[in-house]
């Protein structure tokens, strides 16, 4: 099973990565931003599951798992990494929920290649990110390929 994480950070730390290109220079600067002691939501594996579904239907939401400033892709096997500032948060969450958890539920059936009912991270997201807003805070996701 794979992993991912989103990280609560403040939003000026877009300063600093807006001159990362590969993922070695976001590491490099995700290392200063002390994110072992942030809060933060362990999305598991669904972070790679619900970017690749809202792209597939071309909904809007899928943007917030690319990021307004992400690491270039490369074949490495290196976790992508990507940031998405307050404003962005906000819109995603506004998103989720005039969109709901039935949608999600639809979106992710237990039966299809993405059958593993990846629509858990409906509420947990929804908790994090209302939480991330209320500081007018930024977020930075982080997982496996």
């Amino acid at each position: 099973m794979g992993w991912g994480k989103i990280y609560e950070v403040a939003d000026d730390v877009n300063k600093t990565l807006v001159d990362c290109k590969t993922k070695t220079d976001w590491y490099g600067a995700l290392g200063t931003f002390d994110l072992e002691r942030a809060p933060h939501l362990d999305a598991e594996d669904s972070i790679r599951f619900w970017g690749s579904k809202l792209q597939e239907i071309v909904h809007p939401g899928a943007t917030f798992f690319v990021g307004e400033l992400h690491a270039e892709y490369d074949g490495s096997d290196d976790p992508n990494v990507c940031f998405n500032g307050s404003k962005s948060v906000r819109a995603f969450l506004s998103q989720l929920d005039e969109l709901g958890r039935n949608f999600f539920d639809n979106l992710f059936p237990h039966n299809g290649p993405f059958g593993s009912g990846e629509s858990w991270l409906y509420e947990p997201l929804c908790d994090f990110l209302r939480k991330v807003s209320s500081r007018d805070n930024a977020v930075i996701l982080l997982w496996e390929n």
